[in-house]
């Protein structure tokens, strides 16, 4: 029943990727963070759909292409914080942070085999996105000049973030040594695809705020200009 579900939510998560292109490509938002997200969204989409059966083929480790999917994934992420992150010493502590992955990542790898799930630096990523998502909704919430957050593409972000890698943790920490086990790949490919549409049905919300923000703004634009030339 439940490997029955799981190319379903793969479908719809795939529709939701490619929505939040189409909406993204139409309104061309001058916000740094959302051309990463899109950035990251173009690569979730090449690596489901290409990369991962390229590794596969060529060289039979189809670990090794979710290696690097984590790697991406969470320097991805980690520039998204640093954009929107407004505290000083925190931004200079995320690109401390992102090396410091990036190495530990890379020596994980030569510590353990390529073919086998990366738990310890997907739990070190869910670690380090979790903690810097809750100090960016503390730092929202201590500002008085926030007002209805839920009202701005980046809330939805951090909630879709927080979310998915809130959800997915545990199963990271049991994956590598308990892959082989009966049963398990399933329950963990069901969890991650209700956690990915999830992610994705935030992130496409996100993106349709940016664009009612883009029309706000044209608008008001062209009222002024109006305006000013009456």
């Amino acid at each position: 029943m439940a490997s029955d579900i799981v190319p379903f939510l793969i479908a719809i998560s795939t529709l939701l990727q490619l929505s939040i292109l189409v909406i993204f490509f139409f309104t061309s938002p001058k916000k740094k963070e959302l051309w990463v997200l899109a950035a990251f969204v173009v690569y979730s989409l090449l690596n489901s759909l290409l990369l991962t059966y390229i590794f596969q083929s060529i060289s039979n480790k189809v670990y090794l292409s979710y290696r690097i999917f984590t790697v991406v994934e969470g320097l991805s992420f980690m520039m998204i914080f640093f954009t929107i992150i407004k505290s000083t010493v925190v931004k200079k502590a995320i690109p401390v942070l992102a090396f410091l992955f990036l190495i530990f990542s890379l020596f994980d790898l030569t510590q353990t085999k390529a073919e086998s799930f990366d738990s310890l630096p997907t739990v070190v990523e869910c670690l380090i996105l979790i903690a810097l998502s809750i100090f960016y909704f503390y730092e929202q919430l201590t500002d008085s000049s926030s007002h209805f957050l839920y009202n701005t593409a980046n809330f939805w972000i951090i909630v879709g973030v927080i979310l998915f890698f809130s959800g997915s943790f545990f199963v990271f920490i049991y994956a590598q040594n308990n892959a082989h086990l009966p049963g398990f790949n399933t329950t963990f490919k069901l969890i991650m695809g209700v956690s990915s549409l999830i992610e994705n049905i935030l992130f496409l919300i996100a993106f349709i705020i940016a664009k009612n923000e883009s029309k706000s703004i044209k608008s008001d634009r062209i009222a002024s200009k109006t305006k000013f030339l009456l």
